[in-house]
């Protein structure tokens, strides 16, 4: 396995740097953090082979060795938002863009993803999931790589993209995270009171699974404030914001249900309530 990714690197390096020009914007391909069942060093080959498929005739490939594992953990976290300080840090050294990436290892798959900062806002514009590939080189032929090509402008449009995290305070499955994300048509709001809509489409993560869910979308004056929909995974129900009384959540740590806030609530194997979480939401 070693060799054969050695003669790929060598092979992707004669084809990717054949022909740099000097007019390329600077970027940085970060190493894919790993998590669970990966081999250890894979984030580092993926974030490799990534840099050399990149097109030269647009990017130059800044090493990541001058960020520090507490700044690449302070990324991972950052919910693909750049701080003032990392922003600084990587404007000193003339980076336009950062690619950040996860590599999950799960039932003997293979998950992750990846999104693209732009360094000047300090926020993510394009991002990618890729679920159940079989093998890391599987896992990098499927990615979308954002830098194959020039970067398109990223068009006017009335669709809008939002993720959230689901944070499980409660329980017996707290600790654990779940990620979701939906769009919505913005022409379909009137921009007045209290408004719901279909969701485009909606996606949501739950005990490894990653499924489609219809969705109803809240408004108030235009602006988003809460997604609702539901779903069953591994013979557990589960809802967002909706398909439970806030009232069964009687826990100190779930005070913020019976306050109104939005919620996550999921019932154990046997129907009871078993435990609840909190959202986050992120436009993109």
């Amino acid at each position: 396995m070693k060799k054969f990714v050695v003669f790929f690197l060598f092979v992707l390096a004669t084809f990717s740097f054949a022909d740099e020009s000097v007019n390329a914007s600077n970027i940085m391909i970060l190493p894919f953090e790993e998590i669970g069942k990966v081999e250890a060093g894979s984030g580092e080959i993926v974030s490799t082979l990534l840099s050399y498929k990149t097109n030269p005739k647009h990017y130059l490939v800044i090493s990541s060795e001058k960020i520090s594992d507490s700044d690449l953990e302070k990324i991972a976290k950052g919910n693909d938002v750049l701080d003032k300080k990392l922003q600084h840090t990587f404007q000193k050294m003339d980076v336009s863009y950062v690619l950040s990436g996860t590599i999950i290892g799960f039932e003997g798959m293979i998950h992750g993803g990846y999104s693209v900062i732009d360094v000047q806002t300090g926020k993510a514009f394009l991002k990618e999931m890729v679920l159940d590939s079989k093998s890391i080189l599987e896992f990098i032929e499927r990615i979308n790589h954002p830098f194959s090509e020039q970067v398109p402008d990223k068009p006017e449009s009335n669709i809008v993209h939002y993720d959230f995290t689901v944070r499980i305070i409660s329980g017996s499955l707290n600790g654990e995270v779940c990620q979701g994300s939906f769009s919505y048509d913005s022409s379909k709001l009137k921009k007045e009171g209290n408004e719901k809509i279909s969701a485009l489409e909606a996606s949501f993560t739950f005990l490894g699974k990653t499924s489609k869910r219809k969705a109803i979308l809240e408004f108030v004056d235009g602006k988003f404030k809460d997604i609702y929909t539901g779903g069953s995974q591994k013979g557990r129900n589960y809802g967002i914001n909706e398909g439970f009384g806030r009232n069964q959540f009687g826990r100190n740590s779930e005070s913020f249900i019976r306050e109104g806030k939005s919620y996550f609530g999921y019932l154990d194997k046997k129907t009871y309530v078993d435990g609840a979480g909190t959202i986050e939401y992120i436009k993109r």
